[in-house]
């Protein structure tokens, strides 16, 4: 995703004066508390302990570490649950609770030097601890795969979080320790440390496909011992201009020259279109931009290598992978300008292929940097999932678990040190209200599809 437009920023200022505060009378605060996912096994939790009668960085209150402690337990009675203390002290408080039973509801109580953590969410709905939550379901099937899906890591990006230049106030990069090389390199070892089968990057791969940030990107991709799959998004696209003049020019405009194409491989501007076996699964993975605008586009040669994708694996069960999102219902409830999600012609493009081939289980996509779970009447029986961006708030990515019967997916928080202070930070991005609007539902973040109710 771009910069939010001029109209995205002014919705949001208008919009966060009703938005809530998690600010109170007291000089310590225990607050922002997620849920951030569920599983079959399990839940993980973040919070944020502050004073907020002190501001520094845009009005964001004072970070004031302190211990970090959930209890949980399956009866509403506080007396039989379990209590883990994390060692040390933060500001940035994540939890990860595992050894949990599948489809069991549990009492959760999350907290930092005794005080209970809330938050406020838009519309002033307060979730005060304790919450409850329940496990997932697990298919009853064997797992087949297991996948690690991210977008939006913006390798290269100086500013986050304004919609105009220079408007809003933005959070700008430090040179030295760069938010996005953090949340990268998170990525890939998290992916490591989830015996992944397939590491897929979504789209905004980079800031604007300079050749460096091409050669940091994949450098730490390269980190990943196993299949690396990546999708060109609009911020991928070939480019005109000094900065990129060491790249294959464009045949058809050869004042643009495309550094994608070039490391992967490919003839310069072909559209970066996959297809890949993971075990009794296939994956497919389209290009949705424009090569030289950007915009939004699903052109008649990539519909056509989709189709064919899809025709090629019968009866085996296909996930797609495009960088936009892909139905209606992400496009009328998103801010929308000219070129920034797939326009109407394209959008029914794509849904006429995926609506011919039954084999066709989930579709994947970045640009909105929210967590957002749609579905389309035109395309029965198919999951359609956006992903939070992995580079700003919340700043994580997917897994999904593929069994012969259905799908258990969750979004991931990157819980690197660093990772964590920046997705505090720019949950503030557009007034403070940022957070509120790409976090989405537990249901958006965490849940198991299965087949036969399709």
């Amino acid at each position: 995703m771009g910069g939010a437009s001029f109209l995205f920023a002014l919705v949001m200022l208008f919009a966060a004066q009703g938005a809530g505060s998690n600010q109170t009378d007291s000089a310590f605060h225990v607050g922002e508390l997620e849920i951030v996912n569920v599983t079959d096994s399990g839940f993980a939790l973040a919070w944020y302990s502050a004073n907020p009668t002190r501001t520094y960085d845009k009005g964001r209150p004072l970070p004031v570490p302190a211990d970090t402690v959930v209890r949980y337990g399956t009866s509403p009675d506080p007396s039989t649950w379990t209590t883990v203390t994390l060692p040390g002290s933060t500001a940035y408080h994540y939890v990860e609770i595992e050894g949990l039973t599948p489809d069991t509801p549990y009492w959760v109580e999350a907290s930092s030097n005794g005080i209970r953590a809330v938050n406020v969410s838009f519309g002033k709905k307060t979730v005060r601890s304790p919450v409850q939550l329940r496990t997932l379901s697990r298919p009853a099937g064997e797992r087949v795969a297991r996948l690690v899906i991210a977008n939006d890591t913006h390798v290269g990006e100086s500013i986050s979080g304004e919609a105009v230049r220079g408007w809003p106030p933005g959070f700008r990069v430090d040179p030295a320790n760069p938010y996005w090389r953090n949340s990268t390199t998170d990525l890939v070892e998290e992916a490591t440390e989830a015996a992944a089968d397939a590491l897929i990057v979504n789209g905004d791969l980079t800031a604007e496909a300079r050749p460096a940030e091409i050669d940091e990107l994949f450098d730490i991709l390269d980190g990943f011992a196993g299949p690396v799959l990546v999708n060109r998004g609009n911020h991928d696209r070939a480019h005109a201009g000094p900065d990129w003049e060491s790249c294959s020019p464009v045949p058809a405009s050869p004042e643009y020259h495309d550094c994608l194409t070039d490391r992967l491989g490919l003839p310069a501007g072909s559209p970066v279109n996959w297809v890949r076996d993971i075990g009794p699964v296939v994956l497919v993975g389209i290009q949705s931009s424009n090569l030289l605008t950007g915009y939004g586009e699903i052109s008649a040669d990539t519909a056509a290598f989709l189709d064919a994708a899809l025709a090629g694996t019968p009866g085996k069960p296909a996930l797609v992978f495009l960088h936009h999102p892909a139905t209606w219902q992400s496009v009328h409830n998103w801010v929308v300008w000219p070129g920034f999600m797939l326009p109407p012609v394209d959008l029914a493009r794509l849904q006429g292929v995926l609506a011919a081939h039954d084999n066709v289980t989930a579709v994947f996509s970045g640009h909105t940097h929210r967590n957002y779970r749609s579905a389309s009447p035109t395309v029965d029986g198919v999951l359609f999932q956006e992903i939070g961006a992995a580079k700003e708030h919340m700043s994580g990515y997917g897994i999904l678990d593929v069994y012969e019967d259905g799908l258990v997916y969750r979004f991931q928080k990157l819980d690197c040190a660093d990772c964590l202070v920046w997705a505090e930070r720019t949950r503030h991005q557009y007034f403070g209200l940022y957070g509120h609007v790409v976090q989405g539902t537990l249901s958006d973040r965490a849940f198991t599809y299965f087949f036969d109710a399709a």
